[in-house]
């Protein structure tokens, strides 16, 4: 167990001793169940463990995570933290057949298909009524969604 934390901790350290090289300035940890938590570097976070717990204090925010949990640690820009869309509608839809459809989405932002291995699978403009249409191409398997609003994973069998 002294090795776990021991090698999290060396990690931890090289992960916020990087961040200046990178001009980064967020730390975005990323739960199982897709929440995620976003840490500000200029509030100095600093992690501490308790037996069962990794502790992060940043300013007036403290977080706890079981360290039974799978976390992602990432260095983020500002400019890459999600923020809603101005004048998103906030009644976003996808519907999935043989192709994928959204509506409800930002006229003239985009939507991708990615493969599970990262390859596209197409991408679209979104038009002025808010819809578009990416067909599959017959294609099965794990995908994922991105647009402006959402990211979401699908399986087409």
């Amino acid at each position: 167990m002294k090795k776990v934390l021991r090698t999290l901790t060396l990690a931890l350290l090289a992960l916020f001793a990087s961040t200046t090289v990178r001009a980064a300035d967020h730390v975005k940890v990323s739960e199982k169940d897709g929440k995620t938590t976003i840490f500000a570097l200029s509030d100095d976070p600093t992690v501490t463990f308790t037996a069962t717990d990794l502790v992060i204090t940043a300013g007036t925010k403290t977080v706890n995570f079981p360290l039974t949990e799978g976390l992602t640690f990432e260095i983020i820009t500002e400019s890459t933290v999600i923020q809603t869309a101005p004048n998103a509608s906030r009644d976003v839809r996808f519907t999935l057949d043989n192709s994928v459809k959204g509506e409800g989405l930002q006229p003239g932002s985009t939507v991708a298909v990615y493969r599970i291995d990262g390859q596209t699978v197409g991408t679209a403009t979104v038009n002025s009524n808010g819809s578009v249409e990416i067909p599959l191409n017959g294609l099965r398997g794990i995908f994922i969604v991105k647009s402006s609003t959402k990211s979401f994973k699908f399986i087409k069998k």
